[in-house]
């Protein structure tokens, strides 16, 4: 990894400078985030919506509190408001430096930061974009691709965008090929030379090929040809960035590479000339090489790699190079569980003894048995599993066939073994707020002039901070600042290496929740400035509705109406009501709260509305979209009080068919705010204790409301099993709560959320409403009604997920959303292995899964592209929350016009597209901070702890590492094997099952090595801990025959 630097001298002359290693700096840990999918919305789940368009002066921490300190000489205050700020103190995570191995590198590994340097990577500039009618003309003919794009946070090379025919995605190399883009980014791609399109060599391996197609892809392919395949599989995208001749010169001129099973290549290219392989990692591999197998050895041998012998404590700097074969999403994580003997695992016909295995497993048993002494084996029993000596590897070698891009493309399953490459030639808009969080520090030649900016998120580039940013004596104190967290925004970034960027502000110190939550916030572009309470003309509380508003308003203040919500919550929007009806009917009101009588369209508020787009929840408070006298007060549908409602009343049977529904303005009267707590012990308990209850108004009693809370539990058994029966789909995928200590805010512990009957009632009822709702807007405004769609699973991961699961006999019948539910019902089970196994599985679906989103009906003409996938119903929409999410603000406007509240919808097809794809981003923004403020927490109680203590199960398989999902933390992490004392590691694969096998070096007092399998589905104790970044906390396994647990703690609830 060393990598050559030229540095110009005092004189201006360049000079050759010494080697660099990369092992001999520090370098920043890899990015380890899970990214959940939204399924169903999440009706009352706090993690709706983000928001945007925040000017974070007000966030900025003072830096009153830093200028006693004597190091710190501030320049000026900094704010984002100002064209250039100057923080007071900085950052330095002891693993970070400008070392890291990353895309910002012209190598992996490599470290050339010097400003005046004249390395390759920083002197590469980014191409032009073509003219905006050239991008039009192009999306016009179908000849460019429009996506958004989607960095892999794991391995940051690795970019994606959706292909428009549904097949692979389109893959990204490099941020040479990303052209400025950055995370979210909706941009424009030409598509690569089919020759430079890459193979993927894992799924030709584990392909049975036939003899006949042996023969279809070994004959040479015609420029005639190639262009009918082209035409035939492209389409109109065959508009590559060369012409077809060009291809065909290339094909005609390739080296066909062979790699055989021992990993060493040969080349048949006219020099005959031997090369080093590239592996899959590689930024700079050539991507027509693959690996095949002969069609009679191909199900049979096994592909080996073997790990060099690992040093204890190696640093992190190069745990980028561990996401290797995460190209095609799960599809290098399989095998089976440990606990019978392992000397069948290594011998054994593996795919067929993988489930008889799981069945005799003993679940209730010694658990530690599970994750320790039953994974491993001593030396005597691994003669034939590792190599020795040498660290050579025995192989079955057999014939090795290689193909390129164009012979492939003849094949019909062609998508499965070839990813088409591209390139961004425009960008459509820029989500991403250019805005980063991280460290200030030296460059590595100790340039005076300029500093490093180090981002916490890899898929930032670095920047350069001119000194005059930087505090006055940063360059002669730099190790002052390594505590500190620093902010700064993009510049300009021309050039591949580097960004110019410019310092905004200190945000405290690293590590502390307060800091990392203001990162996050300002990160994520969340408005968290104050309203402007006098520009906004808010009535003041308390408020009296007035006498006009009886006039056309349903008055249901004397029916028995009561709401259930979170105990903590304060914003309540929807109210639910019971009746029953002589005929045995059920006569059910879902009140929401009237918002759109205080927000008038298109006014100040509106906009201020607009510009957050939802509330954003974190851990320990609430970021509104409203002004809290809107939220708490005068919209919130607080008991005994007089409040404006829009009403969904509908009469159903008693098995949850509508007989009769209509919409109403109303004015309601709450009796009682109900916790779901209160809820559940109604619905469990046949006799209540008045004590644990509030008190009941408006003339109504506890029996009152319990007799309703009972029928409508039971009624909403009924819409959910029919729901469920008709085809939908439900993950209920777990979320941490958090007990926080009341004076200092600091987490004290955590649990799993658990949804009870109490909320799943409340989430019947509003599904219920929103799918009404969208049915009727969407009769009377098929062109403009805002809608919200889930569209089908992606094919291609959905079918890797398929062949992973089926090659240890789990098999997924089918892609609907019905099958999807009955297949994992049936694999519900009561013991530990079953849930977690569900668990995992549950996760390797929803990522299958594509985000639902709300859209204009206008902007699609086929109607079957309206559904919600998940709920499996024609029309979805959004109505039941108004007080934290705009949409719902829209979908009432709307809903009032249909009722003749209104004239008519003030709302166009191209103002509500445009409007939709902003709700859209902020939304999952939204979602994204509430997610990760709960890591934040978590790894804040772990930093409290020490280290932390738990059992996982391994969820995916990778060369030098894998994926551990914590079930008690409702988490996966990825274990690095160069973290671990082992003496050496080989990884196999046979079809799609991969096994790690780790040497243990031997513990103290011992001679004897230790061999632990690593499978799919493999239980391990984990040992967590936070070096210095809350969120990607350090996991690692300890030696399966340790059982030295007593500085461990370790989470029994």
């Amino acid at each position: 990894v060393g990598s050559e630097r030229m540095a110009k001298t005092d004189g201006g002359t360049k000079k050759k400078g010494k080697k660099l290693n990369a092992r001999s700096l520090t370098a920043e840990s890899l990015a380890d985030s899970v990214d959940d999918v939204d399924i169903l919305g999440n009706l009352r789940n706090g993690s709706e919506l983000a928001t945007s368009g925040s000017e974070m002066s007000n966030s900025s921490t003072s830096l009153s509190k830093l200028e006693s300190t004597p190091p710190y000489k501030p320049r000026r205050k900094g704010s984002l408001d100002s064209e250039v700020s100057t923080p007071s103190n900085l950052s330095k995570d002891e693993n970070n430096s400008c070392s890291r191995s990353s895309p910002w590198s012209n190598k992996r590994g490599s470290s050339k930061c010097s400003d005046t340097s004249s390395n390759h990577t920083e002197m590469r500039v980014f191409s032009s974009y073509l003219a905006i009618k050239e991008v039009q003309k192009g999306l016009k003919k179908g000849e460019l691709i429009e996506g958004i794009l989607r960095i892999n946070p794991k391995k940051y090379e690795d970019a994606y965008i959706t292909a428009p025919d549904g097949l692979t995605d389109i893959y990204l190399n490099g941020v040479q090929s990303r052209n400025g883009a950055l995370n979210g980014d909706k941009v424009v791609i030409q598509l690569n030379l089919p020759t430079s399109w890459k193979i993927i060599e894992e799924n030709l391996e584990t392909y049975s090929f036939t003899a006949e197609d042996f023969k279809l892809l070994s004959a040479p392919v015609s420029a005639e040809e190639l262009q009918s395949l082209v035409s035939m599989n492209f389409g109109s995208f065959s508009n590559f960035e060369a012409s077809i001749s060009e291809v065909v010169k290339c094909i005609e001129g390739e080296a066909v590479v062979s790699v055989c099973e021992d990993m060493s290549v040969k080349t048949d290219a006219n020099d005959g000339l031997s090369k080093s392989p590239p592996t899959l990692s590689d930024e700079n591999c050539t991507n027509d090489i693959c690996i095949l197998n002969a069609p009679s050895d191909c199900t049979k041998n096994k592909k080996s790699r073997r790990g060099k012998r690992q040093k204890k404590n190696v640093p992190k700097e190069n745990s980028t190079s561990i996401a290797e074969d995460e190209d095609v999403l799960f599809d290098s994580s399989v095998t089976k569980s440990q606990a019978e003997s392992h000397k069948m695992l290594i011998d054994s016909d593996l795919p067929k003894s993988i489930m008889n295995n799981f069945e005799e497993l003993n679940i209730e048993g010694d658990l530690d048995a599970l994750v320790s002494k039953d994974a491993c084996l001593r030396n005597k029993d691994i003669k034939e599993s590792l190599c020795s000596g040498d660290n050579k590897i025995e192989t079955n070698s057999t014939k090795n066939i290689s193909f390129t891009v164009a012979q492939l493309l003849r094949h019909p399953n062609w998508p499965r073994f070839v990813q088409r490459m591209g390139k961004v030639v425009y960008i459509s808009q820029k989500v991403h707020p250019r805005v980063a969080a991280g460290y200030l520090k030296l460059m590595p030649d100790k340039n005076p002039r300029v500093a490093l900016f180090s981002p916490k998120d890899h898929c930032i580039p670095r920047m350069k901070i001119p000194k005059e940013q930087c505090p006055v004596d940063f360059f002669s104190n730099a190790h002052y600042y390594e505590k500190y967290l620093f902010l700064a925004k993009i510049k300009t970034w021309n050039q591949v290496g580097f960004a110019i960027g410019h310092l905004i502000d200190i945000l405290g110190e690293k590590g502390d929740i307060e800091t990392e939550t203001k990162a996050l916030l300002l990160e994520n572009d969340i408005n968290t400035k104050d309203f402007p309470y006098d520009e906004l003309n808010l009535p003041s509380a308390p408020w009296t509705i007035p006498e006009q508003e009886f006039d056309y308003r349903q008055d249901l203040r004397n029916h028995c109406i009561f709401t259930i919500d979170p105990s903590t919550a304060r914003d309540l929007d929807d109210a639910l009501s019971c009746e029953l009806l002589p005929s045995g009917h059920l006569k059910i009101g879902v009140h929401i709260a009237d918002v759109t009588y205080f927000v008038d369209y298109n006014s100040k508020l509106d906009e201020e509305a607009v510009a957050r787009g939802t509330s954003v929840y974190l851990v320990d408070r609430v970021i509104p979209m409203l002004p809290r006298v809107l939220c708490d007060q005068l919209c919130s549908l607080n008991p005994n009080e007089d409040r404006l409602a829009f009403s969904f009343i509908a009469t159903l049977t008693a098995d949850g068919d509508i007989v009769e529904e209509h919409f109403s303005r109303s004015v309601i009267r709450s009796c009682v705010k109900l916790s779901y707590e209160h809820a559940q012990e109604m619905i469990d308990e046949k006799e209540i204790d008045p004590l644990h209850f509030p008190e009941i108004t408006n003339g109504f009693s506890l029996p009152d409301v319990h007799q309703k809370v009972l029928m409508m539990n039971v009624l909403a058994h009924k819409l959910r099993d029919k729901r469920f029966k008709g085809g939908a789909l439900s993950l209920d995928l777990p979320k941490l709560a958090f007990c926080l200590d009341q004076n200092s805010n600091l987490p004290m512990g955590f649990h799993q959320y658990e949804r009870k009957d109490s909320h799943k009632l409340v989430e019947d009822f509003m599904l219920l409403a929103n799918m009404r709702v969208a049915e009727h807007i969407h009769k009377h405004y098929p062109g403009v009604a805002l809608l919200r769609k889930h569209p089908s699973p992606a094919i291609k991961t959905f079918n890797d997920t398929c062949n992973l699961l089926a090659s240890v006999g789990i098999h997924i019948p089918g892609a609907s959303a019905s099958a999807l539910m009955g297949f994992l019902q049936s694999l519900k089970g009561d013991d530990i292995f079953s849930t977690s196994r569900l668990s995992i599985i549950m996760n390797m679906v929803a990522k299958t899964m594509k985000l639902a989103k709300y859209f204009c009906a206008n902007s699609s003409d086929d109607p079957n592209n309206f559904r919600h996938y998940a709920l499996n119903v024609p029309f979805y929409t959004h109505f039941t929350s108004p007080i934290r999410r705009y949409p719902d603000i829209i979908v009432h406007r709307m809903l009032a016009s249909t009722l003749g509240y209104k004239e008519g919808s003030a709302y166009t097809s191209d103002y509500l597209t445009q409007m939709t794809e902003t709700l859209n981003i902020q939304k999952q923004r939204a979602k994204t901070v509430s997610d990760t403020s709960g890591e934040i927490y978590l790894g804040s109680y772990i930093k409290s702890l020490g280290t932390f203590g738990g059992v996982g199960m391994v969820c995916n398989v990778l060369d030098k590492g894998f994926d551990v999902h914590i079930p008690n933390m409702a988490c996966t992490r990825r274990v690095y094997l160069q973290q671990l004392d082992l003496d050496s590691f080989t990884m196999e694969r046979q079809n799609r099952i991969c096994i790690l096998k780790l040497l243990w070096n031997p513990l103290d007092g011992s001679t004897e090595k230790t061999l632990q399998i690593i499978t799919l589905f493999t239980f391990v104790k984990v040992i967590c801990s936070v070096k210095t970044d809350l969120i990607n906390f350090n996991v690692v396994i300890p030696h399966p025959l340790s059982c030295d647990d007593k500085d461990v703690s370790e989470e029994t609830d």
